[in-house]
């Protein structure tokens, strides 16, 4: 009896310490797969853990045609995680990390789960650390998150919210600011797990953004590839290989894709004409591509923009649009001298008129490079000559929106307050339908400057709201005007008249749209 109950006590201790290996062993490949930390991490720190896995994915259709613009993340090593519907219609599959210019291979669509917007891609070449997958049952709402993504082509954009709600067990609602280009990307705990995968938002709504959960993802990872890829044989869904683009393409080749990507996608698009001018620096249209780049959509870099347009002249002497382009920086850059150096201003000022000047030698019937070189002129102190200029344009083009554009900005910034309403009243009446909210800005700052001089303040206040207001209502909404000047122009005339509460009003506004306007608005409001 003793001696039973001896070997059974060995037996229950040697079972006991093989069960503690196992589960030791089965608890590091759990965290080989999905390493984590239990430690909060302050969003700074989130940011820069996530950044390095997170991808920006392009694809395009078998003629060669963009397609669909999203964000990715590394689940595995060699897997990146992404939605469905961005990778649906494509041929090719492009895609990078945060900050990397060159594109590496899709070698293959890995698995899918279309009901639940969900596809797993497999790269070769090298191995990316994956981002660790959260725990759902800890998913609560309240809980802050933060989405990683590419919204708007704007690489490495890093958003701050909460999860608003959930719907039934897979759908994750939050308030974390997500548009066009950010499905497929990650949304993370404040550990820096990730809890969902951004998958639509509703533009209607406010803060009406989803994400996939976590489990849905998770149960992707282990499912059976060959069974997924099965339903795909007859389909649509055929991925080529696909090359770097910026390695196989010619320069030309790259300029056109450029071309292409540009209203969608700007960053990505800037990327192919910087790939352009390296194979060929003789690309005179995409030097002038870069230098419109940075002209108009970064608001740092305005020398950056005259050395592409110079490099532009430098292949092709006889560019119109460099020379204009070239005329435009070096005006923008001197404005940003006009209240510390008058001297270096007026330098900049007349490096603008001399290639305003070119521009009218090599187009002497462009009524745009007479208005720009006149608008010049006036700011070089040239009052006779900007005149004439003028004259010459309105003699060309009496009704061409970009002209009377030009003459009504003059005079606002002249303070001929009649003659900068007479003709935007005017343009109001000849202008295309598409036109019409740059002349009611036009307008309402008009009307803002008569107000902080004139005695009938509040009269002029409110009619600079109201133009503001028709211009934000009549804008576009695309990438060259979103609306956020006027909304920060509102803001400004709201504060003019005391009434913070609708100015605050305007910064929530600026804030959802991530504009630098919001936060100049907010050091008027809080100065």
């Amino acid at each position: 009896m003793r001696r039973s109950r001896f070997i059974y006590i060995i037996y229950t201790f040697l079972f006991l310490c093989l069960f503690d290996i196992s589960l030791q062993a089965q608890n590091k490949s759990q965290q080989q797969r999905t390493p984590s930390t239990s430690r909060v991490l302050t969003a700074n720190e989130i940011a820069q853990k996530a950044f390095p896995s997170v991808v920006e994915i392009i694809t395009e259709t078998s003629d060669g045609k963009p397609d669909a613009l999203g964000s990715g993340f590394f689940v595995e090593g060699k897997l990146i995680a992404t939605n469905y519907h961005v990778i649906e219609n494509a041929s090719v599959i492009y895609a990078r990390t945060v900050g990397q210019k060159r594109f590496f291979k899709i070698s293959k669509v890995d698995r899918v789960d279309q009901e639940n917007d969900l596809a797993l891609l497999r790269v070769e070449g090298f191995s990316v650390k994956p981002l660790p997958l959260g725990d759902s049952k800890q998913v609560k709402v309240g809980n802050e998150v933060y989405a990683v993504g590419n919204p708007e082509g704007f690489s490495g954009t890093f958003s701050q919210g909460i999860i608003s709600g959930l719907r039934r067990s897979k759908l994750i609602q939050i308030t974390a600011p997500v548009s066009h280009g950010s499905s497929g990307g990650p949304v993370l705990n404040k550990r820096g797990e990730v809890i969902g995968v951004v998958s639509s938002s509703f533009q209607e709504g406010q803060n009406l953004n989803f994400a996939v959960s976590v489990t849905c993802l998770i149960s992707l990872l282990k499912s059976n590839e060959k069974t997924l890829l099965d339903s795909l044989a007859n389909g649509s869904l055929i991925i080529k290989e696909a090359d770097d683009p910026f390695e196989t393409l010619s320069a030309k080749a790259l300029f056109e894709k450029g071309k292409m990507l540009l209203k969608d996608n700007r960053e990505t698009a800037k990327s192919y004409f910087e790939a352009a001018v390296k194979k060929d620096p003789d690309y005179a249209d995409a030097w002038v591509e870069l230098g419109d780049y940075y002209s108009f959509y970064s608001f740092k870099d305005k020398l950056k923009s005259a050395d592409n347009y110079i490099k532009a002249i430098r292949a092709d002497p006889n560019h119109f649009d460099a020379h204009i382009g070239l005329g435009h920086a070096y005006r923008e850059y001197a404005s940003t001298f006009e209240s510390k150096s008058k001297t270096e201003a007026l330098m900049y000022y007349r490096k603008s008129v001399d290639s305003y000047q070119q521009a009218t030698l090599l187009k002497p019937n462009n009524a745009l490079a007479y208005a720009l070189l006149g608008l010049s002129l006036t700011k070089s102190l040239q009052n006779a000559k900007a005149n004439e200029a003028f004259s010459k344009a309105l003699q060309l083009a009496p009704n061409d929106p970009e002209i009377l554009e030009v003459l009504s900005n003059m005079y606002l910034h002249l303070h001929r307050y009649q003659d900068a309403l007479n003709t935007s009243h005017y343009a109001l009446r000849v202008a295309p339908n598409d036109w019409l909210y740059k002349f009611h800005q036009i307008l309402g700052e008009v009307y803002e400057d008569m107000g902080k001089t004139d005695k009938r303040a509040n009269d002029f206040f409110q009619k600079a709201i109201e133009n503001y207001k028709a211009a934000i209502r009549l804008s576009p909404n695309n990438y060259f005007d979103d609306g956020t000047k006027n909304h920060y122009n509102l803001g400004r005339v709201y504060l003019l008249i005391g009434d913070r509460n609708s100015a605050l009003n305007e910064y929530a506004v600026l804030k959802k749209k991530s504009s630098f306007y919001a936060d100049k608005l907010f050091k008027e409001i809080y100065k």
